[in-house]
């Protein structure tokens, strides 16, 4: 039996890639208002989304058959159509004028100054609905876990682990911001500049190794 944990861990490491939830929480935390309240009210809303959907993925693939040693036809199904998907959204980010995210991030910026703390809880919730390649890298991962067939407890560990990878950018820059405060604001404005300038190379170089790993997956 394989360790869930071990064979989820490829798929946790790239949900963790997200330029869009970290270009966010660096939006937060520069803000002038109680940056670090709102930025763990937004953390917690990109928590609770995840785990949300996490456990919806969970309970719909618990329908299907498991593999017997090997994977199942369905997870090597799943795991090609989302490769092809990565495929055209790395081609979409190169050929993208805009860079993917910029309105969502000018709307961003007009609630750091404008919202309320406690509204950051569902700017979180609605940065992780549309963060898109995280999203889509948990589902064969879930799957993963689920195949393992190892006990519930074991699974639930496993699942953790892909939630705790899948928050990091957004709780690294408010844990940064907890602990060292204003010191930490040079930081996040040169994290935020550098994303921001190469937003459209990080996205299509994710989608394109995310669909790499997903092929090998599926054809070995």
């Amino acid at each position: 039996m394989t360790d869930p944990i071990v064979a989820v861990l490829p798929f946790a490491l790239g949900a963790m890639i997200s330029p869009f939830v970290l270009t966010v929480q660096a939006l937060i935390l520069i803000g002038p208002n109680h940056p670090k309240a709102r930025g763990w009210f937004y953390t917690l809303g990109c928590a609770a989304f995840t785990m949300l959907y996490i456990v919806v993925v969970y309970l719909g693939f618990r329908q299907l058959p498991l593999g017997q040693g090997t994977p199942s036809p369905v997870l090597r199904g799943v795991e090609l159509a989302l490769a092809i998907v990565f495929i055209v959204l790395a081609i979409r980010a190169f050929i993208r004028k805009k860079p993917a995210g910029s309105e969502h991030q000018s709307r961003v910026k007009q609630m750091v100054t404008d919202a309320k703390s406690p509204a950051f809880f569902v700017v979180g919730l609605a940065v992780m609905a549309v963060d898109l390649s995280s999203l889509l890298i948990i589902i064969p991962g879930v799957r993963v876990v689920q195949e393992t067939q190892a006990a519930f407890a074991l699974q639930v560990i496993a699942l953790l682990v892909v939630l705790f990878f899948t928050l990091l950018p957004a709780l690294v820059p408010v844990g940064l911001a907890t602990l060292f405060g204003r010191k930490a604001d040079a930081f996040l404005q040169r994290l935020n500049h550098w994303v921001n300038a190469h937003t459209k190379l990080i996205s299509a170089g994710i989608c394109l190794i995310l669909a790499a790993f997903l092929l090998w997956g599926a054809l070995k």
